[in-house]
């Protein structure tokens, strides 16, 4: 047999078969080195590295974390930063719904006045404009 790895072939098949794009980058083996005699179809990673420095007092917590989690640090990471991303597209869209909903409650507020002056001239115990002095002081929106 030409191939000791059988992951190898199936790698290749698929990077052949475009469902692992082949792009300039890293070898498509498990130790990222060709085999002898194997060709050397180059395959996209789905991840990229991204690295920072941290404060010796948080990377000792981080790494802490990490371990009673039973996780990397890596993994550790990458779930804040993706949990962090997604919380600010959410954040952004609460406050979205909160500006609108101030919006609706202040004309809500503006249709319950009204109501209430309407009401008022309609009983025929107050004039038009007592009843919006009244409305105004105890429901017009601020």
């Amino acid at each position: 047999m030409l191939f000791r790895n059988p992951v190898l072939p199936d790698r290749l098949s698929r990077a052949a078969s475009g469902e692992l794009p082949l792009v300039h980058g890293t070898y498509p083996f498990p130790n990222g080195r060709p085999v002898a005699g194997f060709p050397s179809a180059i395959v996209k990673s789905p991840k990229q590295t991204i690295g920072f420095r941290l404060e010796e007092e948080y990377r000792s917590a981080l790494v802490a974390h990490a371990k009673d989690l039973d996780l990397t640090v890596s993994e550790l990471v990458s779930r804040y930063v993706t949990a962090g991303l997604r919380e600010d597209a959410a954040r952004g869209s609460v406050y979205d719904a909160l500006c609108s909903m101030k919006a609706e409650l202040k004309e809500s507020r503006r249709d319950l006045s009204l109501l209430a002056e309407t009401l008022l001239v309609a009983t025929g115990n107050v004039g038009e404009e007592e009843a919006r002095a009244w409305a105004t002081k105890n429901l017009a929106a601020e």
